[in-house]
């Protein structure tokens, strides 16, 4: 008796058939909702959040992955053209460069909504200086960064919540410019910062440093002797 309960409490009962005609009702027996009510879900709105609602995940996870993967590829192509722009052979092997890492350090700061704090736990300055010193460090990863990056900056300026930039400082930081993920311009919004941020790129590239050479690593170990060298001269001279 005590399971047949449970068993009806799991289950709602929907009428197919009550026409006077029918001496009874044929019954079907469907799965209750998972997650939260159907006419709480769908007060969300936008069809992707009511799915996530309607399947018990939390709706503040549904994270935007097709924004930040539109904006990584269109920075990377938009960065293969800044750093060849003529239309060579040389542009599109640029752009294959590019792509692979730039999109995977778009996707990854959003590896905390698994592990850690969501816009917290890998939405900060140290991750981003971290991969900033891999390629100078271990020569490798070169790239990865400016997918990390322009993540930041897209979850900075274009949505209205900002990202705890000083993590584990808990303060999130963003401007009031930017939109929900489930506006019909978040599309808009994403393709206008990408263009800012070729922009951006090509006035660093042409003006302060040339990212051709982002990647090489410096021959650092090999100026260590000699700068020990001048520095133990520099002590043994003692003060001027």
């Amino acid at each position: 008796m005590r399971k047949n309960r449970v068993a009806t409490a799991a289950t709602s009962v929907w009428p197919t058939n009550t026409t006077p005609n029918n001496t009874h009702s044929t019954t079907v027996a469907i799965p209750a909702v998972v997650g939260s009510s159907s006419s709480t879900c769908r007060s969300h709105g936008d069809p992707r959040r009511i799915r996530n609602c309607l399947s018990g995940r939390r709706v503040d996870r549904a994270v935007n992955k097709r924004g930040h993967i539109t904006n990584a590829v269109l920075l990377a192509l938009g960065l293969a053209v800044v750093l060849n722009p003529t239309p060579e052979l040389r542009t599109a092997e640029w752009a294959v460069e590019l792509l692979p890492p730039v999109v995977l350090g778009a996707l990854l700061p959003d590896i905390d909504t698994e592990f850690g704090r969501h816009r917290k736990t890998l939405h900060n300055l140290p991750v981003l200086a971290l991969f900033v010193a891999y390629p100078i460090v271990f020569d490798n990863l070169q790239f990865v960064w400016i997918g990390i990056a322009t993540h930041y900056v897209l979850d900075v300026v274009g949505s209205k919540r900002g990202i705890a930039l000083f993590y584990p400082y808990e303060q999130e930081y963003g401007l009031p410019i930017g939109v929900a993920v489930s506006s019909d311009r978040a599309d808009l919004v994403t393709a206008v910062i990408s263009a800012a941020e070729v922009a951006l790129l090509a006035v660093l590239h042409f003006f302060v440093v040339d990212l051709t050479t982002a990647g090489v690593r410096p021959q650092v170990y090999e100026l260590l002797p000699e700068v020990a060298t001048q520095f133990l001269r520099v002590a043994e001279a003692g003060p001027i």
